[in-house]
């Protein structure tokens, strides 16, 4: 032990995180001086360490036991029932197409739901017929419909006018490996890059609702 230095003994904490049931114990903190612990507001006094990168691996292993890596679901739910959770910390839904379903029974799907929502589609871009135009083989399936409710987009605009940049709404319809599928860019995203605004995002979650019913009855081919 260096002169000067206090002669304590290692101190034990136990820590636990907030809503888990999981403890950390026996967490032996060998660093020079003091540190101030965020649980329990005090100073304690540290003795010299002999190994720093063992003390750093024991306290790193401590934090990963209190704060297990995924262990917080970044969903929500669906606004529509019977359609998959929503991934807050992805711009994308994506959701599989019944099986069966085919690309014109999606089609008719995007038709009807948008009528039933008051929504039109206002472009369709067919990539694979494209391609095939130009002379490139394309054998799987990708057709971009663009739909929108005039009415709440530009609601939305009045107040963001830089949201048109994520307009009109788009269900993609692709293949992979096999699987039909459908996915959407969700307008409360979109919405995370401009300032906060309570109508906007009201109107964004409302459109949200009606683009997960379109693809809801897009992806049972309109039944």
């Amino acid at each position: 032990m260096e002169a000067g230095l206090p002669q304590t003994q290692p101190r034990t904490l136990i820590m636990r995180h907030p809503g888990s049931s999981i403890w950390a114990t026996g967490l032996q903190f060998l660093a020079t001086g003091t540190i101030q612990h965020l649980f329990l507001h005090e100073e304690l006094p540290m003795t010299k360490p002999k190994l720093p990168g063992a003390t750093a691996g024991l306290v790193l292993g401590g934090l990963l036991l209190v704060f297990p890596v995924g262990s917080m679901a970044a969903t929500i739910p669906a606004p529509v029932s019977g359609m998959p959770p929503i991934n807050t910390s992805s711009p994308l839904y994506i959701v599989n197409v019944d099986k069966g379903v085919s690309p014109a029974g999606v089609k008719l799907g995007i038709t009807n739901g948008a009528e039933s929502e008051n929504m039109n589609v206002v472009g369709t871009l067919n990539i694979q017929q494209g391609l095939k135009a130009r002379g490139i083989k394309s054998s799987s399936p990708y057709v971009i419909y663009e739909v929108c409710n005039l009415v709440l987009g530009a609601k939305i605009l009045r107040s963001t006018p830089a949201f048109g940049a994520f307009a009109p709404c788009k269900i993609v319809m692709y293949e992979d490996h096999g699987q039909l599928k459908l996915l959407t860019y969700l307008p409360t995203y979109a919405l995370k890059y401009f300032p906060k605004n309570p109508e906007a995002t009201k109107v964004a979650r409302e459109l949200n609702r009606q683009i997960i019913n379109v693809m809801k009855q897009a992806k049972s081919g309109g039944l």
